[in-house]
């Protein structure tokens, strides 16, 4: 089982919250959530984030980047998608870096890094991740859910 898996039963069962509750709270079929408990599927960063909403904790204790569970667990409010593109721009400009220099780093196209900073796509929850390690700071203020 992986970190992402055993923080989420972890998550879970402080709260004392079904499999099915979670699901509905965070408004998906159980059976997705079920996957993303038993490892076969992980979730987009968006879903992350509502379910992290559910459980009270951060997204970088879900995805074992901290270990305490209560840290950063402001809800989000408004388009994570917007804030999302305006904290990697914001980021991108304080250290510096071209999109181009940004698409290097995360190996992948600068068109592609470019629609980040646009609002027209999400990268894959390991490019979030490596993006706040990048910055130095926090998925959820990467994210908009953190101080």
């Amino acid at each position: 089982m992986d970190i992402f898996s055993s923080r989420l039963i972890e998550a879970r069962k402080r709260k004392q919250l079904s499999q099915k509750n979670v699901a509905e709270l965070a408004g998906l079929k159980e059976t997705t959530y079920q996957n993303y408990e038993y490892g076969k599927v992980k979730p987009s960063i968006i879903k992350m984030a509502r379910i992290a909403d559910v459980l009270d904790v951060s997204l970088d204790f879900l995805c074992g980047k901290v270990t305490t569970p209560s840290e950063n667990t402001k809800h989000f409010v408004g388009d994570l998608q917007e804030m999302f593109a305006w904290s990697i721009k914001k980021e991108r400009e304080k250290k510096g870096k071209t999109q181009k220099e940004m698409a290097e780093f995360l190996g992948v196209e600068e068109r592609t890094y470019q629609s980040y900073e646009l609002q027209e796509a999400m990268p894959h929850y390991t490019k979030v991740i490596e993006l706040s390690d990048f910055f130095g700071i926090s998925l959820d203020k990467l994210l908009g859910r953190g101080e």
